[in-house]
């Protein structure tokens, strides 16, 4: 259910984001998205629900994000905060994706200071998202000194070109070595 829910949740995305496609396009690749291999583990087995539940609220918060800022609607904004801060809590990895709800693009041009202001439900969603973690997890610290943090942050620009090149080219999937400098 979830991930039909996620699936229907890019089809409108994809929707509001490319109006001029045809539906054959958008629901051709909501299918494409659905079919996709290396999502099939997310509801197969239970500990893969946050991979669900992490997708299903930030592509929510991105279509309420779209609307709040389309429509000038700042409590959508604060929706879309709060799915967000769930997101966060799902999975944390949702951080990376923070800036894209905030800057999801619009039907009309919208003002950086408009965009800043229905900005804020996020960064508090975020500072929310640290504060727990730092209460429950004591801090965002992993290893008891900065090396591998160094180590992982030096492996980014490699992983955001792998990344690409599974994005735009038709490769198998391959689960990569979740190491500490990963």
């Amino acid at each position: 259910v979830l991930h039909a829910l996620n699936c229907v949740l890019v089809l409108e995305l994809l929707r509001r984001l490319c109006p001029r496609a045809s539906s054959a396009s958008w629901v051709g690749c909501a299918l494409l998205f659905g079919l996709a291999p290396w999502l099939a583990e997310a509801h197969v087995f239970i500990n893969g629900r946050s991979d669900l539940f992490v997708t299903l609220f930030l592509l929510s918060a991105v279509l309420l994000q779209r609307a709040a800022l389309d429509e000038a609607r700042p409590g959508l904004a604060v929706a879309a905060g709060v799915l967000a801060w769930l997101g966060l809590l799902s999975k944390e990895t949702a951080v990376l994706m923070l800036p894209f709800v905030v800057l999801t693009p619009t039907a009309a041009p919208v003002q950086w200071v408009a965009r800043a202001k229905y900005a804020a439900p996020h960064c508090a969603a975020f500072a929310l998202y640290v504060v727990m973690r730092e209460v429950a997890l004591n801090g965002l610290r992993t290893h008891a000194n900065t090396h591998h943090l160094w180590l992982a942050l030096s492996n980014v620009p490699l992983l955001w070109v792998d990344a690409l090149v599974h994005i735009l080219l038709p490769l198998p999937y391959v689960l990569r070595n979740l190491r500490d400098d990963y």
